[in-house]
């Protein structure tokens, strides 16, 4: 055993299978790159912001949905409809109704608001005012737009009917 010399390319082996399996920090590579995460960052930004948006709009439509049906506009157009005979007819009311409706309670707040910032009267009078003047509007703003709509749908039908 004194005399035996230690072969040392099998201890060089060993060391050099350890360093590959476990390299020392500063062999370790960085595959990290800033440029690629910042691109991922934006997209996941913009995915998010869409899915938020897409969000809002559909909670804003239930919203008018919800109030076009609590206000009885959609069934009473649809009974318009159905005894008129003529899904024309509901329409032409489902929109002057919207308007009609639209136009009491955007005109009463909308004269309440003036009134608290020029006190003209009192808010009740204010509300009855606005109320009345908003549901002349809106039943013209109905009108309107219904004849808009149906100008139109027509101009949009003759276009397609002459192919051009």
């Amino acid at each position: 055993m004194h005399g035996e010399t230690i072969d040392t390319t099998s201890v060089d082996s060993v060391l050099q299978i350890s360093q590959s399996v476990n390299p020392t920090e500063t062999e370790i590579q960085d595959d990290f790159s800033p440029m690629q995460f910042a691109m991922v960052a934006i997209l996941g930004v913009l995915v998010l912001m869409a899915v938020g948006a897409g969000i809002v709009i559909t909670v804003i439509l239930l919203l008018i949905l919800f109030g076009l049906v609590s206000a009885g506009i959609v069934s009473t157009s649809i009974l318009v409809g159905l005894q008129q005979k003529s899904i024309k007819k509901g329409f032409k009311s489902s929109i002057i109704l919207a308007g009609a409706v639209t136009g009491t309670f955007g005109g009463a707040i909308l004269l309440i608001i003036i009134n608290k910032i020029q006190h003209y009267t009192s808010s009740l009078n204010a509300g009855i005012v606005g109320g009345l003047t908003g549901l002349v509007g809106g039943l013209i703003l109905g009108f309107l737009a219904f004849t808009i709509i149906k100008r139109l749908t027509e101009w949009f039908k003759k276009k397609i009917q002459t192919g051009s």
